[in-house]
């Protein structure tokens, strides 16, 4: 009896060495695969960056057939698709995605986004709204459906969305965020303080809420004021928050230290205060009494991404770039959709190493819920240069706008070559149907031109010109201008209008990508 106990137990104990043998072979064997699934997401991405899109397109396609339920890499494969300007195949690559995984948001987002590049954008609203029946709570689903009904001229049904969208779901503060953005574009002051508030009561470590406030009021005094008011009616949280925040605004760095000095508690370990104060000391030529503080700063417990990328440009400031990139990594982690923390991460290498600077831009385009080109524009508008362009139909249409009417300094230097004698030179008009006003780009002869545009509110827009014009424009050759069908006429001239739209000239500048600030307008 003895011996078969033995031998059973000998039996079972090399069984359960083999089984146990087999489970860490395959649990090793997973940890390969992924990393070598990891590794060819980072070797596709690098691709990119170096504009190598087949190696791109044959790395990603590697990772599906490896793990076909890899997000990244249909959404990866999808813009390198989209950069060949291959709509067509990204379009595919993301439906081949959804149909393995049809319930995910962040492929539906993508689809969405693509369409809208292509036109298509009934389709593109279809899925938004798919996705908001399928998950009511989701921020990235709201900004990105409310961003399109803006560009539609549908700001009243973006603020009904998000007003409705904020009342089911108080705890999302994003939300009271992207609600007083509107109100602000809007005009609605009040309303937008009040979702301001909202905001800063669930997050009051956050960075959207205080760019909002600089927006909101022309004057730091205003805001100043507006803090002492809320501490007087014994709301001392948001009082302190408002008031220093106008104080940095300000530069009354001494005034923030002392009234910094009075807080207590929570709000005196605030990050957000601390931050401040330690940028307020550095203003004041103490950058080791401000790094004292910031250290303090436990970015563990830092909860917003957007507060994470303001703590990253401050360490880059200071040129701690380990710190930056911790802060950065950390902020991309907790939110990949906030393209401060990209910016930064970018910038943090770009004079190392421009290819590896280049990554963290693309990154973002995969990982952002917009379409690829208006997750690019976002990052030209921060200076990210990725070494090509994204243009969608919304942007091609802008650009033959905006060329039609700004004249730049090799299409001057072109005219007063075939025009000698003449002292200036204009061009043609765009009518903004939505307000009423019309735009006209003209140039003087100079040697270093500086684009003009001249806005007409309330224009004289007619299908016939006068017959004084109309003889003068026959004595100086301009008749052929007569086959356009409506004009701007003026008191001595009429220009014809060959843009009509309900989006202002200045959109269409930036949908363009160029900088409002470069053009000087003129009104008439």
């Amino acid at each position: 009896m003895f011996g078969y106990r033995t031998k059973a137990a000998a039996v079972f104990l090399v069984m359960t060495i083999v089984i146990s043998v087999a489970g860490c072979w395959s649990f090793d064997r997973k940890k390969a695969v992924q990393a070598g699934v990891e590794e060819k997401l980072e070797l596709a991405v690098k691709y990119l960056a170096e504009k190598k899109f087949k190696e791109a397109v044959l790395a990603y396609n590697e990772v599906i057939t490896i793990d076909s339920k890899n997000i990244t890499a249909y959404k990866g494969l999808g813009l390198a698709y989209t950069l060949q300007k291959k709509a067509g195949e990204a379009e595919r690559v993301l439906k081949e995605g959804l149909k393995i995984l049809p319930n995910d948001e962040r492929l539906r987002l993508a689809l969405a986004g693509l369409m809208l590049d292509e036109g298509k954008d009934d389709e593109a609203e279809a899925v938004y709204k798919q996705l908001l029946g399928r998950n009511s709570s989701s921020v990235s689903v709201y900004e990105a459906y409310s961003n399109y009904l803006i560009r539609q001229g549908r700001t009243a049904e973006a603020i009904t969305l998000l007003e409705q969208a904020a009342a089911r779901n108080p705890e999302q503060y994003r939300l009271e965020s992207l609600l007083a953005e509107l109100y602000i574009k809007n005009g609605e002051k009040e309303k937008a303080l009040a979702a301001i508030n909202k905001s800063l009561s669930v997050e009051p470590n956050q960075s959207s809420a205080y760019r909002q406030l600089g927006e909101l009021y022309s004057q730091w005094s205003e805001l100043i004021a507006l803090g002492d008011q809320y501490i007087r009616q014994n709301q001392a949280r948001t009082g302190f928050l408002y008031k220093l925040t106008g104080l940095y605004g300000a530069n009354q760095f001494e005034k923030l230290i002392s009234e910094y000095e009075k807080l207590s508690g929570d709000l005196k370990d605030s990050s957000r205060m601390k931050l401040l104060l330690a940028q307020s000391y550095r203003r004041l030529n103490n950058p080791q009494k401000a790094d004292e503080i910031i250290k303090t700063i436990n970015l563990a417990e830092v909860k917003d991404a957007g507060m994470l990328a303001d703590l990253a440009y401050y360490y880059l400031e200071t040129e701690d770039k380990d710190r930056a990139r911790k802060a950065a990594l950390q902020g991309i982690a907790l939110d990949n959709s906030v393209i401060d923390n990209y910016a930064v991460m970018y910038k943090s290498y770009v004079d190392e190493d421009q290819e590896l600077a280049r990554v963290w831009g693309i990154r973002y385009l995969i990982a952002s819920p917009d379409s690829y080109s208006i997750a690019f524009n976002k990052l030209i508008e921060l200076e990210i240069d990725l070494g090509y362009q994204i243009e969608s139909k919304e942007s091609s249409i802008s650009r033959e706008i905006v060329e039609s009417i700004v004249i730049d300094q090799a299409r001057a230097e072109r005219h007063f070559k075939k025009h000698p004698t003449w002292s200036q030179c204009n061009t043609y008009v765009y009518l903004d149907t939505k307000d009423n006003i019309a735009y006209k780009g003209y140039c003087k002869r100079a040697s270093i031109f500086n684009p003009v545009v001249e806005r007409y509110r309330s224009p004289n827009i007619s299908k016939t010109i006068p017959e004084n014009i109309l003889e003068r424009m026959k004595q100086e050759g301009e008749t052929e201008e007569i086959k356009y069908s409506l004009f701007l006429v003026t008191e001595t001239w009429a220009w014809p209008v060959i843009y009509q739209g309900d989006v202002p000239f200045e959109e269409h500048l930036k949908r363009a990508g160029y900088s409002v600030e470069s053009i000087t307008f003129v009104d008439k």
